[in-house]
């Protein structure tokens, strides 16, 4: 009913995207519900209590503390390349079919690379018109990153499909901040895994 294959990625610079505060975590997630003026007072907020936490992001943390990437990265990144792809590849409804018969773990990979922090400036959009600000971020160079891929084998998304979405990925890259270059990365280990049972 499956086909796995395991996956390598040696990425040139993975930056973070997870807000810092919790807060603004919330606000972000409350954007989709909220009207957007609501996201601001938040944003606001945060900003005159602490200016640096409102646009600081970081790696997710597993229970240890040690910074991880969330495989759920690399499906939506899978998933962008398939919606780019559709047409090259002749699949109608490519991103789609992928996200029901594409499986990615483990659901965190640790980064074992170090972790740096560093700022730089950004425009930002507010009510009261645009603002320059710093964002604060975590990164890391020279990520190496492991999956496990599991393929429904019905036929439809193809090992082929995989192999030219990857291709496509390690220039597009994963991750946040790629229109500042991150995210891009060397296919290192692409093969089908072994069955068990």
């Amino acid at each position: 009913m499956w086909r796995l294959f395991d996956v390598e990625l040696l990425v040139d610079r993975l930056t973070a995207g997870i807000p810092a505060n919790p807060e603004l975590l919330r606000a972000w997630l409350a954007a989709s519900s909220a009207p957007t003026p609501a996201v601001e007072e938040q944003t606001a907020m945060l900003q005159r209590v602490d200016p640096e936490a409102a646009h600081a992001v970081v790696f997710y943390r597993d229970v240890t503390g040690r910074p991880c990437y969330e495989s759920r990265g690399f499906k939506a990144a899978l998933k962008e390349g398939a919606n780019v792809l559709k047409e090259v590849l002749r699949v109608r409804n490519l991103r789609a079919l992928l996200a029901q018969r594409l499986f990615v773990s483990p659901k965190l990979v640790p980064i074992r690379a170090e972790v740096h922090v560093a700022e730089r400036p950004i425009r930002v959009m507010t009510r009261q018109g645009p603002r320059t600000s710093l964002k604060r971020y975590e990164f890391a160079d020279g990520v190496r990153l492991r999956f496990r891929l599991k393929l429904l084998d019905d036929g439809v998304v193809e090992e082929r499909h995989l192999r030219r979405i990857l291709d496509y990925l390690q220039e597009s890259g994963l991750g946040a901040d790629r229109s500042q270059g991150s995210g891009t990365f060397r296919l290192v280990f692409f093969a089908a895994a072994q069955q068990r049972g």
